[in-house]
């Protein structure tokens, strides 16, 4: 998580007025990129497979009214599977001989969860919980996308042992493809020292720092690096507090927390791989208050 404000930020501070997009042509930079959940209000470039990366690439050579192109290709690892990483290696080495300049943020944290990327706990969205059942599962999960309860259920037996094992296949990757790359930033310094990150990428690509946009500009990452801290705090503090309080019979209001089926999946994976616990509830309620959450404690 944070490409998108990396390549804001890129070209907000290098003196950019517009940009160009390969799908609307030239567009105007936004002044600040911040939606509720992330920096999605700058269109950047997203183009995602090898027949998009090949039309990119072409539709950017033709360009001659910018002198900075910014282009943060993906991976759908719905579709690519156990073969992602593999679709990463292909994509890096296909810019590299292209001539682009490659800078990643490596992930060490075993978040997000996807909601804080999307948003898709919204209607008229998949939702978070089947998204997990199907990533999990492996695109072959057999469940009805309405089923909540066994869906919550489902993602609570693989959702950490997943995120560990992927975290472990990240880490060998990184090293793997350190060739290709010209920087390479952790999930935790882009959040935590984005000032020192963005300034040597802008350093490493021969660019200069617009000065006058600096200052507005960390008033701008103050609110993004919140929104990381955030979300921080409420997997590493919030998640695993809630299922210690379960255990606890605590008398402690959940209403507060606004949880997503997600995060109640999560708290049940807690409970199993932290404490030993099982949480069998008998539907898709799940009650707003960790005493009574306990009763279904085996």
């Amino acid at each position: 998580m944070g490409q998108s404000f990396m390549d804001w930020s890129f070209l907000y501070l290098t003196g950019n007025k517009t940009f160009w997009n390969a799908k609307q042509g030239t567009l105007h930079l936004v002044d600040d990129p911040m939606t509720n959940i992330n920096a999605h209000a700058h269109v950047k470039n997203h183009p995602e497979g090898m027949e998009d990366y090949n039309e990119f690439v072409a539709k950017a050579r033709s360009q001659t009214n910018t002198k900075i192109i910014t282009v943060y290709p993906t991976v759908d690892g719905l579709k690519a599977g156990e073969d992602t990483l593999n679709r990463y290696e292909d994509l890096m080495t296909f810019f590299k001989q292209e001539g682009y300049k490659i800078f990643t943020i490596n992930q060490t944290k075993p978040y997000p969860y996807m909601i804080e990327r999307s948003g898709y706990d919204t209607e008229g969205k998949q939702s978070s919980i089947y998204i997990a059942c199907r990533l999990f599962y492996k695109g072959t999960v057999d469940v009805d996308p309405k089923d909540i309860k066994t869906m919550r259920e489902m993602v609570s037996f693989r959702i950490l042992k997943n995120r560990e094992d992927w975290l472990k296949s990240c880490k060998e990757f990184y090293e793997k493809v350190n060739p290709l790359v010209d920087g390479q930033f952790t999930d935790v310094e882009w959040t935590t020292q984005t000032e020192r990150c963005i300034t040597q990428v802008i350093k490493d690509t021969g660019q200069h720092m617009a000065q006058d946009r600096f200052e507005r500009w960390v008033g701008i990452m103050g609110r993004w690096q919140v929104a990381m801290k955030k979300m921080a705090h409420r997997y590493e503090n919030e998640i695993p507090m809630i299922a210690e309080s379960i255990v606890t019979a605590k008398d402690l209001d959940l209403g507060s927390f606004n949880l997503t089926t997600l995060e109640q999946a999560l708290i049940m994976a807690h409970l199993m791989r932290d404490h030993g616990r099982r949480l069998i509830l008998p539907s898709e309620k799940f009650p707003k208050n960790a005493k009574e959450l306990h009763r279904f404690l085996k």
